[in-house]
């Protein structure tokens, strides 16, 4: 884990070599997504990923959204973002995927 706590006390986000992929696009994940633009650190989001078949393929406001299984062996260099009432299912599923730099928000 990179980190746990609230989201604005992140600073690895602000970090210029920082690449983000905000796990689920659900209320939360489209908060994540605000706090980001709001920050002017949007560019940083390579992708959103999501559980939801459906969402495959599609775009949130320009950013594609893809598989969790896509994210996890294409962007192994990026930093996750889990937040919200699945945040601790989507961290285990990224550990044992062997993703190192997850950011887990306790409150946005």
């Amino acid at each position: 884990m990179e980190y746990i706590g609230s989201l604005v006390y992140d600073r690895v986000l602000f970090e210029a070599d920082v690449r983000l992929v905000i796990y689920g696009n659900g209320t939360v994940g489209r908060r994540l997504h605000a706090f980001l633009e709001n920050n002017g650190i949007l560019y940083k989001l390579d992708c959103i990923c999501d559980a939801n078949t459906e969402l495959w393929g599609k775009m949130y406001r320009g950013i594609p959204i893809i598989s969790p299984e896509e994210a996890v062996s294409k962007k192994t260099h990026c930093h996750f973002l889990a937040a919200g009432k699945y945040a601790e299912e989507q961290v285990s599923f990224l550990q044992k995927s062997g993703i190192k730099n997850i950011h887990m928000f306790l409150e946005l």
